[in-house]
């Protein structure tokens, strides 16, 4: 878009930078939310979920296919999160050479999570260069048992892949997502 001062002068001229919606699903019981279809159209994808309800307690984990999501990468995911809560208690998660990506900290479905959504939105880069893929995430959650509120932030590499990536997968590292919604964006070059 170009914005125009009143007199009709450009003020700035602007151009990529936007999001636009690629899909969105809704968990139902699902044992993983699958994004195919992905290609150069954009560099940089970001996946957001919301409302999240889990089965039990785990991580939301994020894989990358190569094949259209024939198969997916179950090794060569390294990163971690850092988080804190509202009472000042500090939470670490790493992982190295793990099956997947941590897009949140650890949920624990036993305290708040059978009621309370969480949520998480991620920023994924290179998935469609044969280089290392890159991410950052956050989420934030509550803890209603322990009436604490948490967030957290992280990052790492998906895989050391030499072919481009064109599927993205979210997968929780114990049972189901009960619920929840999940949108994939690409940022317009």
């Amino acid at each position: 878009s170009n914005y125009q001062r009143a007199n009709g002068t450009a003020l700035v001229a602007s151009s990529g930078g936007g999001l636009t919606l690629i899909s969105s699903q809704a968990a139902s019981s699902s044992s993983t939310i699958d994004f195919t279809g992905l290609d150069s159209t954009y560099d940089v994808y970001m996946i957001t979920g919301s409302n999240i309800i889990v089965s039990t307690n785990c991580t939301l984990g994020l894989q990358m296919s190569t094949d259209g999501g024939s198969t997916w990468d179950t090794t060569s995911y390294y990163g971690g999160n850092i988080g804190a809560d509202n009472l000042g208690t500090t939470r670490t998660n790493s992982y190295n050479n793990a099956s997947s990506a941590y897009l949140t900290g650890a949920l624990d479905r036993t305290n708040g999570g059978t009621s309370n959504g969480f949520g998480f939105q991620a920023y994924i880069y290179n998935l469609i260069d044969a280089t290392v893929t890159y991410f950052n995430t956050q989420s934030a959650l509550i803890d209603s048992t322990a009436n604490t509120y948490i967030g957290f932030h992280g990052g790492g590499q998906l895989g050391t892949n030499t072919t481009a990536g064109d599927a993205l997968r979210i997968i929780p590292t114990a049972g189901n997502i009960t619920s929840g919604k999940f949108k994939i964006y690409g940022l317009q070059k």
